[in-house]
């Protein structure tokens, strides 16, 4: 802890002294199996749908191919209850209505290496990215009413470290501003611990799962954003030296 620490306080220094780089960009997140899976016998199944993120990076550039950042990342993805309804009546011949309240949401923080290509021209460059972080996720929320019965399946907190790997384009409209087109695969597994139910009268009990309640994450982001650059002079950093005064007689 006290190494990171000390890195987060160093970055700002050295940040002053080369360019730097503030990428915002969002688009589409789509789950993959199983956290999409769609399978209520089966215990991995995640049943989430398309859904979107966020991301923001903080690029230290070093006026080299090799480059750092730090940065967040928020997604969110409908939990498909849908489907849940309708394998669970034909299955166990109910008549149960699900209706979704919470989504699976995430936030994210964590350090990037990027590797920026060869410019494939004056103003397009390609550019691919590793990231390591810390991931902060709640389970989806959900109620079920069957025969006049209320529960309400309650939304649970877990972290984890998750692993990013993606490559993008950067197109320059300016010496300052570019536009960002990115692509990344971000994988975790988080556990979400005992099932926590309420009734209608908002009195909460916990069940205590037989198996792990282990959700493997596993999706790919598509965005587009914009990029804003920071162009630090480092020559007035430099000492001067001193001017030397020649006396006149």
């Amino acid at each position: 802890m006290k190494k990171i620490l000390l890195l987060l306080c160093f970055i700002p220094f050295y940040a002053s002294v080369v360019a730097q780089e503030i990428m915002l960009s969002g688009g589409l997140t789509m789950p993959l199996s199983p956290y999409s899976a769609q399978d209520i016998l089966d215990n991995t199944s995640g049943h989430a749908l398309n859904g979107y993120n966020y991301k923001l990076d903080y690029i230290i550039l070093k006026q080299s191919s090799l480059n750092f950042s730090l940065g967040f990342v928020y997604f969110t993805n409908p939990f498909d209850v849908e489907n849940i309804q309708k394998q669970n009546n034909t299955a166990f011949n109910q008549k149960s209505i699900y209706t979704s309240l919470k989504p699976y949401t995430g936030l994210g923080f964590g350090a990037s290496v990027l590797y920026y290509f060869t410019p494939l021209n004056n103003k397009l460059k390609g550019y691919s990215k590793i990231t390591l972080g810390q991931l902060f996720v709640n389970s989806p929320e959900y109620s079920k009413t069957d025969s006049g019965e209320y529960v309400k399946i309650l939304s649970n907190d877990a972290n984890s470290i998750y692993l990013g790997i993606g490559a993008g384009v950067e197109y320059a409209l300016s010496a300052d501003i570019s536009v960002i087109g990115y692509a990344e695969y971000l994988y975790s597994k988080v556990d979400f611990g005992n099932i926590k139910i309420a009734n209608v009268a908002g009195q909460t009990q916990t069940i205590p799962t037989n198996k792990i309640n282990e959700q493997t994450l596993g999706m790919l982001n598509f965005n587009l954003g914009l990029s804003y650059k920071f162009y630090k002079q480092t020559d007035n950093l430099k000492r001067k030296k001193p001017t030397s005064i020649t006396p006149s007689f």
